[in-house]
């Protein structure tokens, strides 16, 4: 249990540099990672609906809190916003 605990506190004292890399690696592989799953949705549109299906699923699920967040986001962005 020990471990469990040293490594919760590990992934939480390094949240923002972890969100920070992961933000950075999409910028630089933005275009990739867009003609890869261009491919994949042409070569099994199967796929594609299932994706579809899972992202509308977790949406509604999630609805309230993803909505909460960006609620948040935009009232940052317009109180930092100069008039």
């Amino acid at each position: 249990m020990h471990a469990y605990m040293a490594t919760r506190a590990y992934y939480i004292k390094n949240r923002e540099k972890r969100l920070q890399y992961q933000r950075d690696y999409y910028q630089a592989n933005k275009a990739k990672i867009a003609r890869k799953r261009e491919v994949s949705d042409a070569t099994d549109p199967e796929l594609r609906e299932k994706r579809r299906a899972y992202q509308r699923a977790y949406y509604r699920k999630n609805r309230a809190r993803i909505l909460a967040v960006r609620a948040k986001q935009y009232a940052l962005a317009k109180s930092a916003k100069p008039k």
